[in-house]
């Protein structure tokens, strides 16, 4: 996670709740003096237009031309095949491995050496994907950053959108970049007489994902296309191409507003080249992105930009607000800089119906899998800043969807109630390993989400909502504190892992988190 969305972040769980006082801020003045610029692109972080279950990040073209950064989504995940060694060729062959605690053998969900074909699949799969890399085409011509001139860039935090110029042999470009509010859908607009001549045309290129635990700044590969497949059908001024990976499909569906061909792919590869031919300098592009089951309707690119608009104003408009404009100090400035550029990243990036990975859609850690002793740091900030709606996207559900496999975790370990998992993908599976089997510290944090939601909303709809998720927590943490006779006192562990995950595991008791 970026380091200024985690320092904002604790930030917000520090501030109290105060009342309003008599002085109007002016949300818009404020958010939009951090609107950040550039003039290049950066090397390692994008900017981004999403929605917190979709998010599309970009070089300083306004698009993926020259930095293939990821197009990320909460539904897009893969699995590679499952390997072949006999007795490893099923997820229920995964045997794990027993370790003593206190004086019985407890079976922990951790690779196996004699396993280590279906240990490996399980930490690596599923992975998540990187949809779609989409970026200018120059005539067909190779060219580098470097070439374009006058280049500029600003993301409006206030509408969310991107606008970029610049300047390729001396004729001018402009774009802008949209992300719909509801939808996994981009809208773009270009304008240049380039367009007009039929020398800038727009790519789509498809990558494959890798076994890489950290695919960072770039997901996937595009050097591999043999391993996958895409497949191009056209229909009058809109297009879908699906890609197939293994068992994985999904759509990439668009549409645009003036006279254009599309080809492709390209000898060798998965690109595809969408190139006006209408005589017309201006084109409006929307790509929608789908699980293969169903092909949504693309929105159009007028739909977008006035849904983005109205749901970034609502954002700012609504929930807690600090202003620090008055202040002199430069720590001030900077703090409300943090302030301001953590709540966008936070909404692209976090605000999802499932939590969100350490990375957020920026691109992959952990293989794209979350962790969730530390989805009280990534979810928590938006019942502080007071947007409940975000926080509920995810919670309490994902509690619920994970509570009958946290249930059976905690009864294979002769446990009562429910353990929650720690490096977790969609499914509800924790990830094989060491620490993610022995770590606790997650344990008690339905609770707090639980405190914080009653706070703000005591009614007995809240605590119903909450109780079939607390009830089995606390039936575990009871279970698994251990009666010390020689102390008289319990005592937790081991073997566990505190959050520093740096301590003999064997040796290690009672961590205060």
């Amino acid at each position: 996670m970026h380091p200024t969305v985690l320092s904002a972040s604790i930030l917000a769980l520090c501030i109290p709740a105060v009342s309003a006082i008599e002085h109007r801020i002016d949300r818009r003045a404020v958010v939009r003096a951090f609107n950040p610029h550039r003039n290049a692109s950066s090397t390692t972080t994008p900017l981004q237009v999403g929605n917190g279950n979709f998010a599309f990040g970009v070089d300083v073209t306004g698009l993926q031309t020259f930095s293939p950064f990821a197009t990320m989504s909460t539904w897009g995940w893969h699995n590679f095949s499952l390997p072949t060694t006999p007795g490893q060729t099923s997820v229920e062959d995964f045997a794990g491995l027993d370790w003593w605690t206190h004086d019985r053998l407890v079976n922990y969900n951790q690779p196996n050496p004699a396993q280590g074909d279906i240990s490996n699949w399980l930490i690596q799969n599923p992975q998540r994907l990187n949809l779609a890399r989409i970026g200018f085409s120059f005539n067909g011509e190779v060219t580098t950053e470097e070439e374009l001139q006058e280049k500029t860039q600003e993301l409006d935090l206030w509408t969310g959108k991107i606008s970029s110029s610049f300047e390729y042999k001396g004729i001018p470009v402009y774009v802008e970049t949209w992300a719909d509010a509801s939808s996994d859908s981009i809208g773009i607009s270009v304008e240049s007489e380039l367009l007009a001549k039929g020398s800038l045309g727009i790519f789509f290129d498809f990558p494959l994902p890798t076994r890489n635990k950290f695919d960072a700044p770039f997901v996937g590969v595009f050097n591999a296309t043999s391993s996958h497949n895409t497949t191009l059908s056209l229909r009058g001024q809109s297009a879908t191409i699906r890609h197939d990976l293994d068992e994985t499909a999904y759509d990439v569906s668009f549409s645009w507003s003036s006279k254009a061909n599309v080809s492709g792919p390209a000898e060798g590869t998965h690109r595809y080249l969408l190139r006006p031919s209408g005589g017309k300098k201006h084109i409006a592009l929307a790509v929608a992105f789908s699980p293969g089951v169903t092909r949504p309707k693309v929105p159009c690119v007028s739909q977008i930009k006035q849904a983005s608009s109205k749901w970034w104003e609502y954002f700012w408009n609504s929930g807690a607000f600090v202003d620090l404009s008055a202040a002199t100090s430069a720590k001030a400035t900077e703090l409300q800089r943090r302030i301001v550029l953590s709540q966008y990243l936070t909404a692209v990036n976090s605000a999802s119906t499932t939590p969100p990975q350490e990375s957020g859609l920026v691109n992959n850690g952990w293989y794209g899998k979350f962790h969730l002793e530390m989805v009280l740091w990534h979810l928590l900030h938006f019942a502080r800043w007071d947007k409940y709606p975000l926080l509920w996207r995810s919670l309490p559900h994902m509690y619920s969807d994970y509570l009958s496999s946290s249930l059976d975790r905690a009864s294979l370990q002769g446990y009562e109630g429910a353990r929650w998992g720690k490096m977790t993908d969609p499914t509800g599976r924790s990830a094989p390993g060491e620490i993610n089997s022995l770590l606790i510290w997650q344990q008690p944090h339905a609770m707090y989400f639980a405190e914080t939601e009653y706070r703000s909303f005591p009614s007995a709809g809240t605590l119903a909502k909450w109780d079939g998720i607390l009830a089995p927590t606390a039936d575990f943490m009871a279970s698994y504190a251990f009666y010390n006779a020689s102390t008289g006192v319990y005592d937790l562990g081991s073997p566990l892992y505190p959050a520093s995950e740096n301590t003999n595991p064997n040796a290690t008791v009672n961590p205060a988190f």
